[in-house]
């Protein structure tokens, strides 16, 4: 199975910050070459995912919660304070905090370790740098040397803090949880949205939110902290209040995911055909082979190649097959350096023209341009899950092809999107 993860978060970001200076190994196919793609027919039926995640590390997850989401074969996430012994005085009024060797046992089932920072300070109060990198790089390191692997960032209060406490978060995790409301779309932005699991539970709301997750096929965040018989603090819950809500995710039908699980599904599956794959648009005279990213590195390495090489043709996104309902993304470059490239010409696409994807030589798939727009950087995730949801419910495969305007500029992303004709 190829591995994308990291270098798919890396072309997403390019597409949120520019559209060039990119660095990551990439395959490139020439006439005769071909890549292993994941066109394929898809069903129509939606779904959901949840998340549990844990706050604060505290000993009662491991003693309660773990076994019982164990009994139910489901992983978890906690978000652990990585100077334990330093900060459990913090939790002396709700619980103590679980030892590494639990966080260890935790890892080892399947649980994914999340960063919570180094002594969980409130971001707002935090004014020195040095006190945010000690509070966000620190903490990620700590625990990178005890062997856990850290890619998300769960913010302290659910505070993003202030600018330089922000950017350390960016730089340094490919996500971040927070307290704001809300399901995550499938894929999801870097920010993501969760709902809080306290003692006083609205039940008949957690009906309506898995109700929502599951209609959106998008991704519940569920926010819970010590789990005890006798919570002290209203962010707690009992353990059969836990019990409960096991028992209304299981009856739910929803998939119990935690985030790199859910980066794996987005990546292309190991049932893979050989195919030649070409992108044509004859009305802009486009007629190129698709590139695919390829993980050559290990995933931690730094050094991922030279892409800019790579970027003479068109590039698909595998955030969901061609041919699936739902929105396909496919970007290119309208220049680089002084030549023009792949989609110099995207502007003077119209509605109507023919977008074609073929497979070995076969005009598989056509697509007709419904629309286009220009938006800002920041906003193409939001674009896009609105956009998928759209198509979705429409019952519709779509098709938006990518690229940075105006010409020779990356200020803002040209977006023309196609509707398979069916």
């Amino acid at each position: 199975m190829l591995k994308l993860k990291k270098e798919l978060f890396l072309l997403l970001l390019i597409l949120l910050t520019g559209c060039s200076s990119l660095k990551v190994k990439a395959s490139e196919l020439s006439g005769t070459s071909t890549f292993k793609t994941n066109i394929k027919e898809n069903n129509n039926g939606k779904t959901g995912y949840v998340t549990f995640w844990f706050d604060d590390g505290y000993k009662s997850t491991f003693d309660n919660a773990f076994p019982l989401l164990k009994e139910q074969g489901w992983p978890g996430v906690v978000a652990v304070v990585s100077s334990i012994d330093d900060v459990s005085s913090n939790f002396s009024d709700v619980d103590e905090p679980m030892s590494l060797d639990d966080i260890k046992i935790l890892n080892d089932n399947g649980w994914e370790i999340s960063s919570h920072s180094s002594y969980h300070l409130r971001p707002s109060e935090i004014t020195n740098p040095e006190v945010a990198e000690e509070e966000v790089l620190n903490s990620k390191k700590a625990l990178e040397l005890l062997g856990f692997e850290i890619e998300t960032y769960t913010l302290p209060y659910g505070e993003s803090g202030l600018d330089f406490y922000q950017s350390l978060v960016m730089n340094n995790y490919h996500k971040w949880r927070t307290l704001s409301e809300g399901v995550n779309t499938v894929p999801s932005g870097r920010k993501l949205y969760s709902y809080s699991f306290p003692k006083d539970i609205n039940w008949e709301n957690i009906d309506k939110i898995i109700d929502q997750t599951k209609e959106m096929g998008g991704w519940l965040i569920i926010t819970l902290h010590a789990t005890t018989d006798n919570p002290t603090s209203s962010w707690s819950h009992t353990t059969s209040q836990l019990e409960e809500l096991i028992k209304v995710v299981d009856e739910s039908g929803l998939r119990v995911i935690t985030p790199n699980q859910m980066e794996d599904k987005l990546l292309i599956p190991s049932e893979f055909n050989e195919s030649l794959v070409m992108l044509k648009i004859n009305d802009i005279d486009v007629s190129s082979p698709l590139l695919l990213v390829e993980q050559s590195l290990k995933s931690d390495s730094k050094d991922w190649g030279d892409f800019s090489s790579h970027l003479l043709g068109p590039m698909w996104l595998p955030v969901r097959a061609v041919g699936e309902k739902g929105l396909t993304l496919i970007v290119g470059h309208r220049q680089w350096g002084p030549e023009p490239k792949v989609f110099a010409n995207l502007d003077k696409l119209q509605i109507g023209n023919e977008v074609v994807i073929s497979v070995n030589n076969e005009d598989k798939y056509v697509f007709t341009v419904s629309s286009a727009q220009v938006i800002n950087p920041e906003d193409l995730w939001s674009f896009y899950g609105s956009k998928d949801e759209e198509c979705i419910k429409s019952n519709k495969s779509c098709l938006s092809l990518i690229t940075c305007t105006p010409y020779g500029t990356t200020k803002q992303r040209l977006i023309v999107t196609a509707t398979l004709n069916e």
